[in-house]
């Protein structure tokens, strides 16, 4: 009649031992963590911007947790400049977190530089990429949000009068790889430099 008893203890005690040993359960909840890009207004004189949209891809935030497992989810964003930003969110390990990274493709930018109406068009299969880092990190947790700001300054893309070196054909100024190709790269960069991560 014991022999029902002693199976019955050894059954307990050995879930016991694995919840002991921890499951999904024990591991680390994920905290909340976004990122907001915000693109300053483009205060150049004689500069008129009647469109500028890109597309942000790759997006990814790093700190000292590891990332988790599997393929990260699509998180493009499609970016405005003349409206008022886009967000991003995640959930991620608890950890501290300084790092953001991103890739910028797809820009089409239209308006009129001193009257003359202009375009540019850069359309990269892999888009050019931007790290930016924080001096300081921040702790993310279950009861601790994270919120990053990441400035974009729109008017330093045409800052020192850029588009007068620009040649223009038909009544317009058109850079792209083909046309004004030195402005057209000369842009593409400043783009990359105009991201911002606000501490």
């Amino acid at each position: 009649m014991k022999a029902p008893v002693t199976i019955v203890a050894v059954a307990v005690a050995l879930l016991g031992g694995l919840a002991g040993c921890g499951g999904p359960d024990d591991r680390p909840r994920a905290g909340e963590l976004s990122v907001t890009f915000i693109p300053l207004p483009a205060s150049v004189p004689e500069l008129q911007l009647t469109s500028a949209t890109m597309r942000l891809s790759h997006i990814g935030v790093f700190g000292n947790a590891p990332p988790p497992p599997g393929p990260p989810p699509p998180n493009d964003l499609a970016f405005d400049a003349l409206d008022g930003g886009v967000r991003r969110d995640f959930m991620l390990p608890p950890g501290i977190y300084s790092r953001v990274q991103l890739a910028y493709e797809n820009v089409v930018i239209n308006g009129t530089w001193r009257g003359t109406p202009f375009q540019v068009r850069l359309a990269m299969m892999r888009g050019f990429p931007v790290d930016l880092r924080a001096t300081v990190g921040r702790e993310l947790s279950v009861d601790n949000d994270v919120a990053f700001v990441v400035d974009v300054d729109v008017g330093s893309w045409f800052a020192g009068n850029l588009l007068d070196g620009a040649v223009a054909s038909g009544g317009q100024i058109i850079c792209d790889p083909l046309t004004n190709p030195a402005i057209t790269m000369e842009l593409g960069m400043r783009i990359g430099r105009s991201f911002v991560l606000v501490q």
